[in-house]
């Protein structure tokens, strides 16, 4: 699996790069690499206004075929590694939602 830039022609490629430019940080596409597989993205964003914390949180969305394979623990690696790397930030934060709890390992 190999984490890049959102691609061209990906829903909000225009906003996440110019996140990403801004900050420094932002939105990777996630692909499969024997299948040349796009399968979602992940990365990293500024907590939404309105929680009770502030900071950067790491974050997924990936296709349903690819629960069960370990793709979100990778990409989500990935990302924390990156973000450590470049930001020096000491800890991120992921926020679970009801839907996904059951899910969490």
């Amino acid at each position: 699996m190999t984490c890049s830039p959102v691609r061209k022609g990906d829903a909000s490629v225009a906003r996440f790069q110019a996140e990403f430019d801004q900050r420094g940080y932002g939105w990777w596409a996630v692909e499969v690499q024997a299948a040349r597989e796009s399968i979602g993205f992940a990365g990293l964003d500024q907590v939404d206004d309105g929680v009770p914390f502030t900071g950067v949180e790491i974050g997924w969305r990936l296709a349903r075929s690819a629960r069960g394979r370990g793709d979100a623990t990778e990409a989500a690696r990935a990302v924390m590694a990156n973000g450590f790397d470049s930001l020096g930030s000491p800890r991120f934060s992921l926020p679970q939602q009801p839907p996904t709890i059951g899910r969490g390992r």
